[in-house]
Parts: C-alpha cells; structure tokens; sequence
C-alpha cells in the first residue's frame, strides 16, 4: 500500500508474499509530501483487524528492521481471510492515517512437509518393487533353455 495522506505519503511492506497466517513481517516507510524525503522521527502505529474483529495495536520500531528507512514489527496472523490494516503517522503536530485490506491465506508449509516425509518412504518402496521385479524377470529369462 502506498497512499498520500495528510503531510505524509505512507508505503507499507509485507513479507512473505503471498500472507499466510502465521508471523508475518510488516514495514512503513514515511516521507515528507512535498519534497518526499523519508522521515526517520515519525511515530508509526499499525492497527490490524482480523475477520473475526479482534483488533491487534502494533507500535512499529526501526530495532525491526535492517533497513533503517523503515519502521518495522512481526506481528502473528491468526486467522485466513481479509484483514484490514490502519498504518497510523504522527510526528510533532501532524497526524495522518492511511488504510488498506489484505488477504491472508492459511500457512500450508507444513502439511506439504507432512505429506513429503510420508510419500519419500512409499516412492522408495515402490522403486524397490520394481528393481526386483525386473531383476527376476531376467533371471527367468537367463535360467530357460529353448527346447
């Protein structure tokens, strides 16, 4: 998202793309409006609203983030489906609020682990299987006289 709202333009970064629940890495960069330089003394506050309408306040702080542009947090999503996400900017006595929505999938990285550690041991087996299949067949084959 990246809107111009009051003083300030607000881009907010989510990571991992796409969002699963889970932890999730949520970034804003703030800039000044008119010259759009990045302004590190802005306080930034994400308001996130889970489908269910449990509200998360999440204060965002640059200790988060390797980038110093940005002011970061991790924060857990609970649930799928459509989030709303208020990024709120104040720095002395301008205040801004930029809002937005984002879908949020359930995190299925573990059950594609599950099913890789249970299907490796039947793949093995049935190649297995095989080999000696084949390699009876042609033993038959070199033990049989023609009459």
């Amino acid at each position: 998202m990246q809107q111009a709202t009051g003083a300030f333009i607000v881009t907010l970064f989510t990571a991992p793309e796409p969002l699963t629940t889970g932890d999730a890495d949520f970034s804003v960069m703030v800039q000044d409006r008119a010259t759009q330089q990045v302004l590190l003394d802005a306080a930034v506050v994400l308001w996130l609203t889970a489908p269910s309408g449990e509200v998360q306040l999440v204060p965002l702080g640059r200790g988060h983030s390797a980038n110093r542009m940005l002011q970061a947090a991790t924060v857990k999503l609970g649930g799928k489906g459509k989030w709303a996400a208020t990024v709120r900017v104040s720095r002395g006595s301008e205040q801004a609020e930029g809002a937005t929505t984002f879908d949020v999938e359930a995190d299925h990285s573990r059950r594609v682990l599950v099913l890789a550690f249970v299907m490796l041991p039947l793949f093995a087996i049935a190649l297995f299987v095989v080999h000696q299949s084949q390699r009876n067949r042609r033993g038959r084959q070199a033990t049989s006289f023609p009459a």
